[in-house]
């Protein structure tokens, strides 16, 4: 994870300007690069800005274009508002001259213990799960997450609430255990003291972890089995035989595994039979952090996602993270586009 919220400071172009020092990562199916890591390395942009006493409560962004790998991403950090209590910082995200993502992240210092009353409460969190042991069986890892020993988190899938055939999407929950891995190293040398603003940063990473593939899950649309999306992705990206093979393999994977996850549940599907989904893209994401000194990413967290609203080609996710000791760490919204393949029978009409 420290090589993916690593940035270092542009000199010659004024003030809080940052960009990243690793490339970013691209899905093999994505448009652009990962929506987590540019939502990460922005609040960081973004925490070097503010005392380390500052912590972000709210971050609310804007996918504004698709990000590319091959090029350097350039934070530019904008100073808002700094009160006794609050802060405010507006990111755009630039990539060749375009904006490809903005921010406004708003931080708040941690208030005196006890200094005034206070009206507290959480949702608790479910009771019927055990986390995964520290060492986890590569096997149960998603696909859909950077792999091997460089990736920057683990995320352990599906998890789904037994809630029975019949009940409508909007009560449908998915659930899955994440953290961050290699998080504290060459980010700390450089920021000494901000182990809470690492830990806050790699959770905002995970926090798109799969988040807009919930709308179609819980309507049991499959995304990976469409032979002429695996087709174009691979051409779209070219590259020799072998990587084209090798990538067709990774699709493969990545179908079976999404097979398996709809068999997991017992929900029938709903509206189209069979549906495919043919395009699904992020435009926004909110994440509130409830108890931004208590984030702990490195150990497993519990994420629950659900889907109250999708309609017109657009889906609206929701999400609860709570730290392995229970206590509610973030709530996340998100919503995107979502549209589906054309069905044979509306090929043949064309």
């Amino acid at each position: 994870m420290d090589n993916t919220l690593a940035l270092t400071p542009v000199s010659g172009n004024g003030d809080d300007i940052y960009t990243n020092v690793n490339p970013h990562w691209r899905p093999p199916w994505g448009r652009g690069i990962f929506g987590g890591g540019i939502i990460a390395q922005s609040l960081c942009a973004a925490q070097r800005t503010v005392p380390l006493a500052f912590c972000a409560h709210s971050m609310h962004c804007y996918f504004v274009r698709p990000g590319t790998s091959s090029d350097p991403v350039f934070y530019h950090v904008e100073r808002i508002g700094d009160g006794k209590s609050f802060a405010c910082r507006i990111i755009r995200a630039m990539q060749r001259a375009h904006c490809i993502f903005t921010a406004t992240v708003s931080f708040a210092r941690e208030p005196p213990p006890h200094q005034n009353p206070m009206l507290t409460h959480a949702a608790p969190m479910p009771t019927d799960l055990t986390p995964p042991p520290s060492i986890v069986d590569s096997a149960k890892l998603t696909k859909t997450s950077p792999a091997g020993e460089n990736s920057p988190c683990e995320c352990v899938r599906p998890l789904v609430e037994s809630s029975g055939p019949e009940v409508p999407p909007e009560q449908r929950k998915v659930r899955q255990w994440i953290r961050a891995k290699g998080l504290f190293g060459e980010n700390l040398i450089q920021n000494p003291g901000a182990e809470h603003h690492s830990h806050l940063a790699a959770l905002a990473y995970m926090t798109d972890c799969y988040f807009i593939g919930t709308t179609a899950r819980v309507h049991g649309a499959t995304r990976f089995a469409d032979k002429e999306f695996v087709d174009r992705t691979v051409e779209s990206l070219g590259g020799s035989v072998e990587e084209k093979a090798w990538r067709r393999g990774y699709f493969e994977e990545l179908a079976s595994e999404e097979a398996r996850q709809n068999e997991s549940s017992s929900w029938k599907p709903v509206g189209q039979a069979h549906a495919r989904v043919g395009m699904m893209v992020s435009l926004d994401h909110t994440i509130f952090f409830h108890q931004p000194r208590s984030c702990k990413s490195d150990q497993w967290m519990l994420a629950e996602m659900d889907c109250p609203w999708t309609g017109n080609e657009r889906g609206l996710v929701t999400q609860r993270i709570w730290s392995q000791t229970g206590e509610l760490i973030a709530t996340c919204v998100q919503e995107g586009v979502l549209r589906l393949a054309p069905t044979g029978l509306e090929d043949a009409k064309l």
